[in-house]
């Protein structure tokens, strides 16, 4: 909308209802972060300040920028002026977008490389507005500054959206409301964080309707923010972060990103801990298979069985490997795995085994899993 020119008139009999315009820019993680946030008026109380915010970022190297925009517009001109100094920033700017972005917002929003809207923002576009009066030489430069402006807002989403500036035209007849995911159908947007809502209170909704916008869509408060809950809700962040107790939100937020960014860097430690412990262990259970099956103690028949074993029970398994016998010159074998001739076999323990007939306990293993399993337990008092 078009306000404080000479010959211009804004009328909104509702002014007293529109929300505070908000503006402020800070640095975190070398990165400008901007919020704006209400009916964009007022500029020239703040813009020194909010220049003087930016220059010195920028002196500082900072060429980076996320913005944050929950407004319903307000004045062209002030409007583009914050344009204008947002494009000291030279490098990636990313604007995210509260419940409503409207108006002379969406402008501010077209010079980000990329816009991000919740779940339920609402973005609008219109022709700029105004109510003109003066002579008829007045009125007719008025009117030509008008159509410059309509002119620049029309090539600026035209470039955003692709669309041609007849599409746009015909777009923005009246009021053009959309959703999110229409908004980044048309390509004002390009992105919709689907886990973001977007905090509406019912004085906010009230506030937009007062605008006297038209074919404003249906309008849900999401959220309660009494601002007693929302003083509470600070001060226990400040205690579990161990913030002073004059930490800003901005402060906050800070903290609980860096707290995010070490838990994600633990998380991945730690997966990269499991993956080198289970290469380690990989590579002891197949050592222990390599060494036994190069002394013929068990077989290739048998290794898919100990390996399991192995992965379940390292110590216990590895220690029944070793006990096996390993192979000898033919002319030191005194049992050949009969035994001594007609003894009773069916009360050997696993240990009579080992010392009479461990190549017999071998075969069993491998032919006889169940009786195998019995004499270990009873011997080792565990499974194998």
């Amino acid at each position: 909308m078009l306000e404080n020119q000479p010959n211009f008139v804004l009328r909104n009999e509702h002014n007293q209802v529109k929300e505070k315009f908000q503006i402020s820019c800070e640095a975190q993680n070398n990165k400008a972060v901007i919020r704006i946030e209400g009916y964009i008026s007022g500029w020239d109380n703040i813009a020194q300040r909010f220049k003087s915010s930016v220059d010195d970022l920028v002196s500082k190297g900072i060429v980076d920028l996320e913005i944050y925009i929950n407004s319903q517009g307000g004045s062209v001109f002030e409007a583009n002026e914050i344009a204008n100094v947002l494009n000291k920033f030279t490098g990636n700017k990313i604007a995210t977008l509260g419940a409503l972005c409207a108006s002379a917002a969406t402008y501010i929003a077209t010079k980000c490389d990329k816009i991000i809207a919740a779940t339920n923002t609402q973005y609008m576009i219109h022709k700029p507005m105004a109510v003109v009066d003066g002579n008829a030489d007045q009125i007719e430069a008025r009117l030509k500054l008008l159509r410059n402006l309509q002119a620049d807002y029309a090539a600026a989403y035209s470039k955003k959206t692709g669309l041609s500036v007849k599409e746009i035209n015909d777009l923005w007849k009246e009021d053009f409301w959309m959703n999110a995911q229409e908004a980044k159908d048309k390509k004002f947007i390009d992105e919709v964080d689907g886990e973001t809502t977007a905090a509406l209170t019912p004085d906010q909704i009230q506030e937009i309707k007062a605008l006297g916008y038209k074919h404003i869509p249906e309008l849900t408060a999401t959220a309660n923010l009494n601002p007693q809950n929302n003083t509470i809700m600070k001060d226990l962040l400040i205690t579990l972060l161990a913030l002073s107790a004059t930490s800003s939100e901005a402060q906050i937020v800070a903290q609980v990103d860096a707290l995010k960014a070490k838990a994600a860097k633990a998380e991945e430690l730690q997966k990269q801990l499991d993956t080198e412990r289970a290469a380690s262990k990989k590579a002891e259970i197949k050592a222990v298979l390599d060494a036994a099956e190069n002394s013929k103690q068990i077989t290739a028949a048998q290794r898919t069985y100990y390996e399991k074993q192995l992965a379940a029970d390292f110590d216990a398994t590895k220690a029944h490997i070793e006990s096996l016998p390993k192979v000898v010159a033919l002319s030191t074998v005194t049992n050949t795995g009969t035994g001594t001739t007609g003894e009773d076999r069916s009360k050997w323990t696993y240990a009579d085994y080992q010392d009479k007939d461990p190549m017999a306990l071998a075969k069993m293993a491998d032919e006889d899993e169940a009786k195998f399993k019995a004499l270990f337990k009873a011997h080792y008092g565990k499974e194998c």
